[in-house]
């Protein structure tokens, strides 16, 4: 009788599901026009006041903390959406945040604090600037990274005609290279996602030189700066979140590691802004790339929540410490509002 009990418990949580669906969380990156976006991480302006309009009008939209726990003592249940956003681009507060006042709808911008005030770009966006946006310099490169010395013999036979500059629509999703600097491109993002937080710095810097760059970052690519930060968090609609100390693997990094991460990040971040930072958002956070179990870890941190990035809606067995989030791109009003709809009936 155990595995009828299972099935019909799965039958009922099933048909539960359907006909009322639970609380979810949306995680945008940036809201800006770009010329080109290889990791698909920008919402167009227009587009993102679509979405916004579409919560507005079709779902209770809330803090994230309203989400967790999943309880008596927290009222917000069925078409409930709390908004996110992660690293800290100055375009949160510029574009992002007057389109959410217009539309009354609260959200949570997780900082990488140690990148606050910065000249210089997040690393995958320093890559594109190196790689995508001029023809490359016709010489080897050498990177070490993860213990083994790389090279790519960068000459002039077979280059004509592949400067990069010519397919600003190229995303990291699409199963072709159209020159050799895309597929360089795409090797680094995935050896540097996973490369030690020294070899990070070491593997930028060696592309700097090779490419001759001062490293001082674009205007449409900043990241917010200290005023900036005070004044997302000015009058209470946009709170300020954790995204860690530096953009890093936290699979990758020791317990003390980790714990670094999470206290100098809270502490550097409520200096900045003068209030109460406890909501924390792991980098990458794919179950990859997450530690084991180290909510005891952001417990001692201070930290009441944490955000991960894979799609499951909110319910009151969801770990607080993993909550899951559904990741938006640019879609349409149309598509938004389509995949809305799926999201609400996703359950894990």
């Amino acid at each position: 009788m155990p595995g009828i009990r299972r099935k019909l418990g799965s039958i009922a949580r099933t048909i539960h599901g359907r006909v009322r669906p639970r609380p979810l969380v949306l995680c945008y990156h940036r809201v800006a026009e770009l010329e080109r976006d290889p990791q698909l991480l920008a919402v167009h302006p227009e587009r993102f006041d679509r979405h916004m309009e579409i919560l507005s009008r079709q779902t209770t939209a809330v803090p994230l903390h309203a989400l967790v726990p999943m309880s008596s003592e927290n009222p917000a249940s069925g078409r409930a959406v709390a908004v996110t956003f992660d690293d800290g681009y100055a375009d949160n507060l510029e574009t992002a945040k007057p389109i959410l006042e217009r539309h009354g709808i609260p959200a949570t911008v997780f900082v990488v604090a140690g990148m606050v005030g910065s000249r210089e770009e997040f690393w995958w966006d320093e890559l594109e600037r190196l790689l995508l946006c001029v023809a490359p310099p016709f010489q080897t490169l050498g990177l070490a990274i993860g213990g083994r010395a790389l090279e790519w013999n960068w000459t002039r036979g077979g280059m004509e005609g592949t400067d990069p500059g010519s397919h600003d629509g190229w995303t990291i999703v699409d199963p072709h290279d159209p020159s050799p600097a895309h597929g360089l491109y795409r090797e680094l993002v995935a050896r540097i996602r996973v490369a030690s937080p020294d070899d990070q710095t070491a593997a930028i810097a060696a592309l700097r030189s090779w490419v001759g760059s001062d490293g001082v970052g674009r205007s449409t690519h900043r990241v917010m700066g200290f005023d900036d930060l005070e004044r997302l968090a000015d009058g209470g609609l946009v709170s300020v979140g954790s995204h860690g100390l530096r953009h890093l693997r936290f699979a990758n990094l020791t317990p003390a590691d980790r714990r670094h991460q999470m206290t100098e990040s809270r502490r550097l971040l409520e200096e900045i802004t003068g209030g109460t930072v406890d909501e924390f958002a792991y980098p990458f956070g794919a179950p990859i790339d997450l530690p084991e179990d180290d909510s005891t870890e952001l417990r001692a941190a201070g930290y009441r929540l944490a955000c991960a990035n894979f799609e499951a809606t909110v319910g009151p067995g969801t770990n607080r410490f993993r909550l899951p989030r559904f990741l938006v791109r640019d879609w349409s009003r149309e598509e938004f509002a389509h995949r809305l709809g799926q999201w609400f009936g996703h359950h894990e």
